[in-house]
């Protein structure tokens, strides 16, 4: 019997065989390119379901959050720029708030030291306090203006307006002797002069040079003088008492290099030594008060609106600054020194002997007083001051008695004599190239605060601003 001829199996009859094993064995595994690249038809029947794949949603979360924090970052830039600009336009309103207060106080009727506040507009956010104190021959402002939560601070110097008799180039006192003039003597401005005028003089072999004794109105003087209203420096007078009856005691001493600075609304800095001090190469600046037996400014000091209490004081020539000095016994300012507007050299003797001398080339912006009356109303003025030839004064000259003027003052002169000392001869009530002058005197200069009755206060310079 012929055997049937036997075929390969087919194709599809081995692939069918291969599922009926697998499925008898059980699920297949899948492998690592099953896992990280899935089959296409997978990805094309998973769109076709209404399916995303894991990826894509990662993706678009992402992206959403991303979104929002720009989202986030757009509104609070925004925000903070309004914030911004509100609380610069809210400044800008407390600043007007500071100078209405201060206006209101320093112009007002009848200033007076002391501490002030109040509301403005009838508005519970807009305020202001205003403190005033005096400092020195002059006065300190401290502002603060409020609007809601902003504030504005400020603090200036401020001095008084010269008026009447401290509106002339000269006031002499009349003790029935005229005014000689020698050499080349200038005279210009109103001048209130004894009953005897002016005469030309001589002194040795020198007469008087110029055309006109006198260029500008004369009025007549009394014999006593315009008055000296020591009532608002009165912190100087106690200071002055207590360096003399009291002593000093303090170890404070100035090292080379350093640099103080003590801000205005803050307390006084009170620096105080026992001993004889020397100011060289120190930076001195603000609200600062130095007392010693003797102080020498050098020249390489640095100082700026401080005040110094002394016996003695001496300013090495070269000096620049601004500050105010009170002596008891002498205050000397050598040659060539600069001391800048508005500074004070103040002497006040008592009964004894004293001396103020301004050196030549030296330019002094504020004040030159010699009273003994500033710390005893009672004492009697017996010191000197003499401003040397080519030394210039720009303010306020007031010495009672024997000034020797030879230089240049630039503004108001107030004295009860003059005694000039030249060629080992002494001459009572002569001038000898010497120029007083109003002209050329700023019409923003505010005298110290010197002035009986109630003058008017005038701001000079800005302290400190916030």
């Amino acid at each position: 019997m012929s055997q049937a001829l036997q075929y390969p199996p087919s194709i599809d009859l081995l692939i069918a065989r291969n599922r009926i094993n697998s499925d008898a064995c059980g699920p297949k595994l899948p492998t690592l390119k099953d896992q990280f690249f899935p089959a296409r038809r997978t990805q094309v029947s998973m769109l076709n379901s209404g399916l995303l794949p894991a990826g894509a949603m990662l993706y678009t979360v992402a992206i959403c959050l991303l979104v929002a924090m720009l989202l986030s970052a757009m509104i609070l830039l925004y925000s903070y720029t309004k914030l911004s600009s509100n609380m610069i336009y809210y400044k800008e309103l407390a600043h007007n708030n500071l100078e209405s207060g201060k206006n209101l106080i320093l112009y007002g009727s009848n200033p007076t030291f002391g501490s002030f506040r109040g509301n403005l507009f009838g508005s519970v956010i807009d305020s202001y306090y205003v403190e005033m104190r005096p400092w020195g021959m002059y006065g300190i402002l401290h502002s603060i203006g409020v609007h809601g939560p902003a504030r504005a601070h400020e603090s200036i110097l401020f001095g008084e307006i010269p008026q009447e008799a401290f509106q002339a180039s000269l006031y002499l006192e009349d003790r029935n002797r005229p005014l000689n003039l020698v050499g080349k003597t200038y005279l210009q401005g109103l001048a209130y002069l004894p009953e005897a005028g002016l005469r030309r003089g001589m002194v040795g072999k020198l007469q008087y040079e110029g055309a006109k004794l006198h260029e500008g109105a004369e009025r007549r003087s009394s014999q006593q003088g315009c008055e000296v209203d020591f009532g608002l420096v009165s912190d100087v007078r106690d200071r002055l008492l207590a360096l003399k009856t009291q002593g000093i005691s303090g170890i404070w001493r100035a090292q080379p290099n350093d640099s103080i600075t003590r801000d205005w609304q803050m307390p006084t800095l009170e620096l105080r030594c026992s001993a004889p001090l020397l100011l060289k190469d120190i930076a001195l600046r603000g609200n600062i008060v130095v007392t010693a037996p003797e102080v020498h400014v050098s020249k390489d000091a640095r100082l700026q609106d401080i005040l110094i209490f002394a016996q003695r004081i001496r300013v090495e020539s070269g000096f620049k600054g601004r500050i105010q000095m009170f002596a008891t016994d002498s205050l000397v300012v050598e040659e060539g020194c600069s001391l800048q507007y508005p500074s004070a050299a103040a002497l006040a003797s008592g009964d004894e002997l004293g001396a103020i001398l301004i050196g030549a080339d030296s330019q002094l912006e504020g004040l030159v007083l010699a009273d003994a009356t500033l710390m005893d109303p009672r004492a009697k003025n017996q010191s000197y001051t003499q401003i040397a030839p080519k030394a210039e004064v720009i303010g306020t000259v007031i010495v009672p008695e024997n000034l020797d003027l030879q230089g240049t003052v630039t503004g108001t002169v107030r004295t009860g004599k003059f005694r000039l000392i030249s060629g080992g001869g002494v001459y009572e009530n002569y001038l000898l190239d010497a120029t007083i002058q109003h002209e050329g005197l700023s019409s923003q200069y505010a005298m110290p605060l010197l002035q009986s009755g109630h003058p008017q206060f005038m701001e000079i310079l800005h302290l400190f601003s916030k």
